[in-house]
């Protein structure tokens, strides 16, 4: 039985996590953190884990969480993670890092998130957590950077199609809608209810960060350079995406060989 932890348990990708690993036959939760000012019962704080879990909640301590699981999961902000995650690599813990801290290089890094990495020791070891196009790789890997919601929408219905055709200088156009809850947790206006309910607005046009991402992902696919035209918009929903994508090229196959 794999024993796991969850950093960042009460974000809403932290809840998601606790919520399938305790469904979960063949692994058993062991410690779930979090930044309060004492301990809490888990259950507590949420109470639809009342029947599943009586863990405690406890405050970041790196021996003690590596005492008591064989992998952990990191569900840090953006920024945070490569604070956090060395730690738990020196320490021989298999890692699995849900924020984008370690899905590119640390120039494209910097470039994407306006922020200088500290960790570059450990960003080139990362797997990219698809299991897609991953799955061998990801099985015996000991860190594993999990995707990006957008660029999971995206690179997946796209791969089919551009790894056998020729890609040399495709620009795709993506237009993709999310619910509320992937801006994270968090207190902002733009977020508030009264500001979501029965709207519906795009931003960060063609400027998001999860761009440089999809764009290194499926260049990779294709083995010729993609370009992305990206528009994320914002749904007066609590979850979800849907991406439509779009591009036209004399190579693709007709529709019964698709």
């Amino acid at each position: 039985m794999l024993k796991i932890g969850v950093i960042g348990c009460t974000g809403y990708s932290g809840q998601e996590l606790v919520d399938l690993i305790t469904k979960h036959p063949n692994v058993e939760l062991t410690c779930l953190t979090a930044r309060f000012d004492e301990p809490k019962v888990y259950a507590e704080v949420y109470p639809r884990f009342k029947n599943r879990t009586s863990l405690v909640c406890e405050v970041l301590d790196v021996d003690t969480v590596c005492q008591k699981v064989d992998l952990v999961f990191i569900a840090l902000p953006h920024r945070v993670s490569m604070n956090i995650v060395p730690k738990f690599i020196a320490k021989g813990k298999r890692v699995i890092d849900l924020s984008a801290d370690y899905r590119l290089s640390a120039e494209e890094y910097s470039k994407a998130y306006d922020k200088e990495h500290t960790d570059q020791e450990n960003i080139s070891k990362a797997v990219y957590g698809l299991p897609e196009i991953n799955r061998e790789t990801i099985k015996t890997a000991n860190f594993i950077a999990n995707p990006g919601c957008y660029p999971t929408s995206v690179i997946l219905g796209l791969i089919p199609l551009i790894q056998d055709i020729k890609t040399a200088g495709l620009t795709i156009i993506v237009d993709s809608k999310s619910g509320a809850s992937g801006a994270g947790r968090k207190a902002e206006i733009s977020l508030s209810f009264s500001e979501v309910d029965e709207n519906f607005k795009c931003y960060k046009v063609n400027e998001h960060q999860h761009i440089p991402e999809m764009e290194k992902i499926l260049t990779e696919a294709a083995k010729g350079e993609i370009k992305v035209n990206f528009t994320p918009h914002l749904l007066p929903v609590k979850s979800g995406i849907f991406s439509t994508r779009y591009f036209e090229h004399q190579g693709l196959p007709d529709e019964e060989d698709i």
